[in-house]
């Protein structure tokens, strides 16, 4: 694909999502918004007792109930999407590819298979959690409601690293 190919199936990609531009780690749209996304981690509810789960429930409550108005609509989202172990795959391949032991290296081939073959199955995802937050602008309010949004996601990203507390631990960082 040539350099020119890949730069109109970029700018495709923008507009099929409605984007004009990338500004201040901010997506443009072009509805006149400025979005913002954050990205959480999450807790494995899974392994947690009732009185765990219950605990972080009520923070997440908390956390929604305490928000400001001034910060709302904000959308909260959860994507699967399929685990890329391609990576992975090379660096076990590079760390078995000098061994001498017939047994170890038939291993590791087989190994190496198997990621493959659930790389090619898709059935292990990771479900990446997003915060939405956008903010609608014109031509004179540009400048104020983008410092207002990075005020805003400022805001939110401290409270989310900030809801659990105690063990529980959230991490989050803006992408744009």
């Amino acid at each position: 694909m040539s350099s020119k190919q890949k730069k109109n199936a970029s700018k495709d990609i923008r507009e099929q999502l409605g984007i004009k531009n990338v500004y201040s780690e901010c997506y443009e749209t072009t509805d006149n918004r400025f979005v913002k996304v954050i990205r959480v981690s999450s807790v494995n509810l899974s392994l947690l007792n009732k009185k765990e789960k219950t605990k972080i429930f009520q923070a997440y409550e908390t956390f929604l109930n305490d928000l400001p108005r001034s910060m709302l609509p904000l959308q909260v989202s959860q994507i699967a999407q399929p685990i890329n172990l391609t990576n992975y795959g090379r660096y076990i391949d590079d760390q078995t590819a000098k061994e001498e032991s017939y047994p170890k290296a038939i291993l590791a081939k087989s190994y190496l298979k198997y990621v493959d073959d659930i790389q090619k199955s898709k059935n292990m995802v990771s479900r990446n959690r997003y915060v939405i937050m956008a903010r609608s602008f014109n031509s004179m309010n540009r400048k104020k409601v983008l410092d207002e949004l990075e005020r805003d996601v400022k805001i939110v990203s401290t409270q989310i690293e900030n809801m659990l507390g105690g063990r529980y631990e959230l991490e989050n960082e803006s992408l744009g």
